[in-house]
């Protein structure tokens, strides 16, 4: 039974999300807006409570957005526009808010409200990304549907775009065997997007579920899928990519993953298939190649153990022990897991300053906008530069970014010679 505080602060809470619902409903107020005028002001509930004439005094909004603003008000009943998402079963959670994926929380330009239905991806397991092609050939339905099945049978997540080819198989893979899975939207989650999905949609709702950061009713555009695609890297602890030309979509969501510092792996085919040319490249570039479903869940619970900083090993015991047993374990577990928690965080920050001295993308740029060179004579010239801890930089460290630097079109590899990618322009 819920007590009198629970509801009043359950009553708070949908007040302030039914004002930040209302924020996205005013033309010219996005994410970066949002965000900026909340923190500025406390609250969304603020801002609606505010007298006309405190709206026009405001610095942190466009004359165009203040005008909006107050248009909007004027037409707008709080207590129906929230009672309509309760009516279609969607949720709102907001990106300051405890049940906001932890993940997504740390990407660049992270949504300012998520809208979902069924549920959210859950934190204490390890969550994989499966993309590719549309338009995908028997070799590629069959990698998908595998590496789906493996991953769910051990009890990882699939996250994915509902889209028709790749994406589909593999999340509908998942969930028939007997695994979570979640569809990130270009529109709308109360749109069935592609139509030819309606099953997996309805299925995600009962074993996942679906979400976007679109306002209900918003069509699927063009524009809107690279914004989503932001989403589904961001919320994974690994992408697995799937059959992907050269130049594809699914090259976006790679760099978008590459630059929220996510592991990429790609399946190999034939180098006649122009359907594996991507992912081949993706190899050639410096992605790890998908080769077995026991290497990438492997990969996948390490890669979840760092953003966490939990024991995926624990994790999965945990979900073993019966109710009410090895109480004396689990505290112990416990108390070592905020143990490796509190190192990590430290270990982290002291991590983030060093890096912050000697930013190791940038001093390799500034070696290639000299001249081309290879990777043994990068590294030997950042070891000539004597910095503290240097004998952290190695030939992987430097390969790896150079990987990183090509993935973001920052740089390119000519005849086993690395040059900033404007050298080329010509």
């Amino acid at each position: 039974m819920v007590s009198k505080m629970e509801k009043e602060e359950l009553d708070v809470r949908e007040y302030e999300l039914a004002c930040r619902h209302f924020l996205m409903h005013v033309n010219g107020i996005g994410t970066t807006t949002a965000i900026k005028i909340v923190d500025y002001y406390g609250s969304a509930r603020r801002i609606w409570e505010l007298e006309e004439k405190e709206i026009w005094q405001d610095q942190k909004m466009s004359s165009r957005q203040k005008s909006n603003l107050i248009e909007r008000r004027k037409r707008w009943d709080m207590e129906i526009e929230w009672q309509k998402l309760g009516e279609k079963g969607i949720k709102v959670v907001s990106c300051d808010e405890r049940i906001y994926p932890g993940k997504l929380r740390e990407i660049p330009n992270k949504p300012f409200l998520l809208y979902y239905r069924g549920r959210l991806p859950e934190e204490t397991k390890p969550c994989v990304a499966v993309i590719g092609a549309r338009m995908c050939s028997e070799y590629g339905r069959s990698a998908a549907a595998e590496f789906a099945a493996g991953l769910a049978e051990r009890g990882i997540q699939v996250v994915s775009g509902m889209a028709d080819g790749i994406d589909g198989i593999a999340q509908r893979s998942a969930l028939e065997h007997g695994g979570m899975s979640y569809g990130v939207l270009g529109c709308g989650v109360d749109i069935c997007y592609p139509l030819s999905n309606r099953k997996l949609y309805q299925a995600l709702l009962a074993h996942g579920g679906i979400i976007s950061e679109f306002l209900p009713g918003t069509k699927p555009e063009a524009g809107h899928f690279p914004l989503r695609n932001r989403i589904i890297s961001g919320l994974a602890d690994l992408i697995l990519v799937i059959e992907a030309k050269e130049r594809s979509g699914t090259r976006i969501t790679v760099n978008m993953a590459l630059e929220q510092g996510r592991e990429v792996y790609a399946v190999p085919g034939r180098i006649t298939d122009e359907l594996s040319r991507g992912c081949h490249r993706m190899i050639c570039d410096g992605a790890g190649m998908a080769l077995d479903i026991g290497e990438i869940a492997e990969a996948a619970e390490l890669a979840w153990e760092r953003n966490c900083c939990l024991d995926w090993g624990n994790q999965k015991e945990d979900k073993e022990t019966p109710s009410g047993k090895e109480s004396g374990k689990e505290e112990k577990e416990r108390k070592g897991t905020e143990e490796r928690k509190a190192e990590k965080e430290t270990k982290g920050a002291e991590e983030g300053k060093e890096n912050a001295k000697k930013d190791i993308e940038e001093r390799i740029l500034q070696l290639l906008r000299k001249k081309g060179m290879n990777a043994d004579e990068i590294l030997n010239c950042l070891l000539a530069q004597r910095r503290e801890a240097e004998d952290a930089v190695n030939i992987s460290t430097v390969q790896r970014t150079l990987s990183k630097l090509i993935f973001m079109g920052k740089a390119v590899c000519h005849g086993g010679l690395y040059e900033v990618r404007n050298c080329h322009l010509g």
